[in-house]
């Protein structure tokens, strides 16, 4: 089809400047001319547009930026690191021009305080141990590989190599947290000596999981498991439990668009009507506060439900010291891919059940109280919880909020 294509483009062209130089031609023959170049130049262009087209998909730089300016919770402390794993937030509170290695000494990931936000720096590796992308001071660089999956916004960053795993996920969530993903590995020195430029204060011994020299970590929607390097003979079964616990973020079933994202939620999505943002308008406090009592106990009879059914099916201890090594890895991945099926489960009946209700209580109790600030930690729970664990957390949280509510039965505050 190229060269027929070509072809075509060729004879336009010789016919377009035969008639436009000929000496003997008409003025006529001269438009013609014209006219040939003209629809020949158009041509060029429609048929080769992906030449000069920019596919984003190859760019192999960027900066990441925070989705929203939004200060964090006053409740806790002014130097903190804290990942909650209800979802998958690091929370990184510390004092303004301080640098905290959240995984230790031996793995290059770093993060400064800076007045306006944070300055992330990470080296990611494969699982070859080559080098697969730089971010420093959030000015990221990947290295080229066509076999693998690449994707980016404003805010994240995401790679999967070769073998389906996400070696690497990142959200820039606000100014103070990040939600992180993927396969870190640790070195056998520490990283002012591998990496002297690398920005860090070994100093600072803050972290939110110290990962020993030579180590891994897979880290996926607010769970971490560290494993040995695998052997030949037991890789394949370390990148099938690496599928599983680090899912994608990026939607790649339509490679011409970027930026899709697969499990986050937009707020546009849950945009409430006028009659339910305003569905407990005129309940008094008092009204309010059973409403949401009775929601908090219909919340928390699920979370124990579901925590039971987690529990049955969990591994017996004592029947894996009675199997083969190979019949432990079968009964260990069958219980992972069992516990995905329920937790996804849970999480839909979560969003079908509950999460609409749990939104309009919440933003309720928040027009009440003009002094108590809405932070963005709290806000995603409701929205997009990656597990069960979740569920406490937004049943605690309505609780703090309904308890400073005035016990008023006959006026709103």
């Amino acid at each position: 089809m190229i060269w027929i294509m070509n072809a075509i483009f060729f004879m336009i062209l010789v016919l377009g400047i035969w008639s436009f130089c000929a000496p003997e031609k008409s003025p006529v023959s001269k438009r013609i001319g014209i006219s040939l170049l003209s629809l020949n130049f158009v041509i060029a262009v429609v048929c080769n547009f992906h030449t000069f087209a920019r596919d984003p998909f190859a760019q192999q730089f960027g900066t990441l930026k925070p989705k929203k300016n939004i200060v964090g919770s006053s409740r806790m402390s002014n130097s903190h690191l804290f990942l909650n794993q209800a979802n998958g937030f690091w929370k990184i509170r510390v004092n303004s021009g301080e640098i905290v290695q959240p995984l230790g000494p031996y793995v290059p990931f770093s993060i400064k305080k800076e007045n306006d936000g944070l300055l992330i720096s990470l080296i990611i590796y494969d699982w070859d141990g080559k080098i697969a992308a730089e971010l420093i001071n959030n000015k990221w660089k990947r290295e080229p590989a066509k076999s693998w999956k690449f994707n980016f916004d404003k805010s994240g960053l995401e790679i999967i190599d070769h073998y389906r795993v996400p070696i690497f996920q990142i959200d820039y969530i606000d100014t103070e947290t990040i939600k992180i993903g993927g396969v870190f590995r640790s070195g056998k020195v520490v990283i002012s000596e591998e990496y002297p430029d690398f920005p860090c204060d070994l100093k600072n011994q803050k972290a939110i999981c110290i990962l020993g020299e030579g180590k891994s970590l897979l880290m996926g929607n607010g769970w971490m498991d560290h494993v040995a390097y695998p052997n030949e003979s037991e890789f394949q079964e370390v990148l099938a439990y690496a599928r599983n616990l680090i899912k994608p973020w990026f939607d790649y079933s339509e490679p011409d668009k970027l930026g899709k994202r697969l499990s986050n939620i937009n707020e546009e999505e849950y945009e409430l009507s006028y009659a339910e943002k305003n569905k407990y308008a005129n309940y008094s406090n008092a009204q309010l506060k059973n409403r949401v009592e009775e929601f908090v106990k219909s919340l928390q009879e699920f979370s124990v439900n579901c925590g039971k059914t987690l529990k049955s099916n969990d591994i017996n201890i004592d029947e894996m010291t009675n199997k083969s090594k190979e019949e432990q890895r079968k009964s260990i991945k069958d219980h992972m891919n069992k516990e995905t099926i329920l937790h996804e489960k849970f999480l839909n009946d979560y969003k079908i059940n509950f999460q609409k209700e749990a939104i309009i209580l919440r933003d309720t109790l928040l027009q009440r109280l003009p002094q108590e600030p809405l932070y963005y930690f709290e806000w995603y729970m409701y929205d997009d919880p990656v597990n069960t664990s979740a569920f406490s957390h937004i049943r605690n949280d309505l609780l703090r909020l309904v308890n400073q509510l005035v016990d008023n039965s006959s006026s709103q505050k």
